[in-house]
């Protein structure tokens, strides 16, 4: 891994997107992804150039290959990154997807529709035998679900807004 020299000079500049790396990868019990996944995201949101080989992020990150073969792997599966071809690199590129972060909060979002089907099929077979629990449990995922997607629709329809109004960001929670 490339670290920043104590005293500011060449390579200084990356010492913050490595921290940030090191952060996202504490992040896993939170995230529930393993550690490689999260450091591998947290790469691709502050490295330059933007689009990277495999072997770019391996080398950077410290990580075998596998390691970045399955992370990026489940991240282009989720929608967070993509692969790019270049004509005449036979290597693969990825890059943080425009649409990113509402693909993985969609795929976060899918348990909560998977679980209120489960119950309401179990509500079904119950024939009116079921409690209030699994009841419940039907009710609080079907509002959340409708609750979040909702959110989701109407904060990409600000941030578009804001984009073509030319908002500036805040730095609110930092």
């Amino acid at each position: 891994m490339t670290h920043a020299p104590p005293d500011g000079g060449p390579g200084a500049q990356d010492d913050w997107r490595l921290r940030f790396v090191e952060d996202m990868g504490g992040l896993t019990v939170v995230a529930g992804l393993p550690r490689a996944v999260m450091r591998v995201l947290g790469w691709m949101i502050v490295c330059e150039p933007r689009d990277q080989t495999a072997g770019d992020i391996q080398r950077e990150l410290n990580l075998s290959a596998g390691s970045v073969s399955a992370a990026v792997r489940e991240l282009c599966d989720v929608g967070m990154l993509e692969r790019l071809a270049r004509p005449g690199d036979r290597r693969i590129h990825y890059r943080l997807s425009a649409r990113g972060w509402a693909a993985g909060f969609e795929t976060r979002f899918r348990i909560l529709a998977e679980l209120r089907r489960v119950a309401g099929r179990a509500l079904d077979a119950a024939e009116g035998e079921a409690d209030d629990r699994l009841q419940g449990m039907h009710d609080l995922f079907a509002v959340m679900e409708a609750a979040l997607l909702e959110l989701l629709r109407t904060s990409l329809a600000e941030l578009r807004d804001g984009e073509a109004e030319g908002a500036i960001t805040t730095r609110s929670d930092r």
